[in-house]
């Protein structure tokens, strides 16, 4: 099984050839986490399942609007990897943040971490030279992973507790701001990832504004502002 994923190919030919391997598969399920993903699959002959994010499964209860006291703080969490489509104005580049730079960050950064790694790498390599199927540290890299895991989501749920607004095209930013009662801007600079999510699951949450580019940004949160 894949977890839920938004199904986007850089060129037909590659669309193509992946599909075809899945369908392929005798028990390969795929999780897509908007309807036009799920569509997509469906039609390639896939076993396919419609599924919220997986993050949402972290609040199993809907959340309270949050009631900023004073001048309300804005995030703006915004992309700086590969999939942006479209540049960051000017004027919102000294206040724009990424995951990274909040500290939600996949890389192994600490020392400690580093050499974990690098002995369960000799462990592993000292298994396989005697024939295990499966290594020994399977379940310490387990362990690691949810501990790491954990660390994500902690700073991940302190960067938007510090927070009153969100301004953001990164799907996870809107999940979580929305998830902690925050007026969340989203912006669709992409290639649908956040507009399909939000038709097929988010569809009258009124703490949600979607935006197509940035040009509506400061009307926007001039409303969300206003008494």
């Amino acid at each position: 099984m894949v977890l839920p994923q938004t199904v986007r190919f850089e060129d037909q030919r590659s669309e193509i050839d992946s599909l075809l391997l899945m369908a392929s598969h005798p028990s390969l399920t795929m999780m897509a986490r908007d309807q036009r993903s799920f569509d997509r699959l469906i039609a390639a002959g896939l076993n396919a399942r419609l599924s919220t994010d997986p993050t949402t499964a972290l609040w199993p209860n809907p959340s309270q609007p949050h009631e900023p006291q004073g001048r309300r703080q804005v995030l703006y969490l915004l992309r700086s990897d590969h999939e942006r489509r479209v540049p960051v104005p000017l004027a919102l580049k000294p206040l724009a943040r990424d995951w990274s730079d909040l500290g939600v960050t996949m890389e192994i950064v600490s020392r400690p971490s580093h050499i974990t790694d690098r002995s369960l790498d000799v462990i592993d390599r000292a298994q396989t030279e005697f024939g295990r199927a499966l290594p020994a540290t399977c379940w310490a890299r387990i362990a690691r992973q949810r501990r790491h895991s954990d660390r994500l989501v902690a700073a991940a749920t302190a960067a938007i507790l510090a927070t009153d607004i969100v301004v953001t095209d990164r799907l996870h930013g809107m999940l979580f701001g929305l998830a902690f009662g925050r007026p969340v801007i989203a912006i669709e600079s992409g290639y649908g990832k956040l507009s399909n999510y939000a038709e097929t699951f988010l569809g009258g949450n009124r703490r949600l504004h979607l935006l197509h580019s940035f040009d509506e940004v400061a009307s926007v949160l001039e409303l969300i502002e206003r008494p």
